[in-house]
């Protein structure tokens, strides 16, 4: 058994059913797989929102992502050029158009579940593994 120093959760804590995470946001997650996702900074380039450098979103691929994902320096060339029609498109609900964020182990979720169930059975999980390999 590997070792850990934490864990991710945040993709599947965001689609627990206490999450304000719109509903289409999460069919639309729960319906995909890692590879339906892509690690990108031009979203938020595009909609003027400033950034480190170093930090960039993985989202579920959509019309903008395949249109201006791996074309970083060109949607920072245009910083902010689309920020009026994105907040028409999150306005909407346009889901082709605004960044739904997730990571690439979507495909490994199935139902929304409770937070509290979804951390209660990580750590049965953990202890089971922990018990088997000690």
């Amino acid at each position: 058994m590997l070792g850990a120093d934490g864990v991710v959760v945040g993709t599947r804590l965001w689609a627990a059913e206490e999450a304000l995470t719109p509903p289409a946001a999460i069919a639309r997650a729960l319906a995909g797989t890692g590879d339906d996702t892509v690690r990108t900074r031009a979203v938020d380039a595009l909609r003027g929102v400033d950034r480190p450098e170093e930090f960039s979103f993985r989202v579920m691929r959509n019309r903008l992502t395949e249109e201006w994902a791996g074309r970083e320096s060109e949607a920072l060339a245009k910083r902010g050029s689309l920020r009026a029609d994105y907040e028409a498109a999150r306005a909407k609900g346009d889901l082709e158009v605004v960044a739904t964020v997730a990571g690439e182990a979507i495909g490994l979720m199935h139902t929304r579940g409770k937070a509290s169930e979804i951390v209660t059975r990580m750590v049965q999980q953990a202890e089971q593994l922990l018990r088997r390999n000690a």
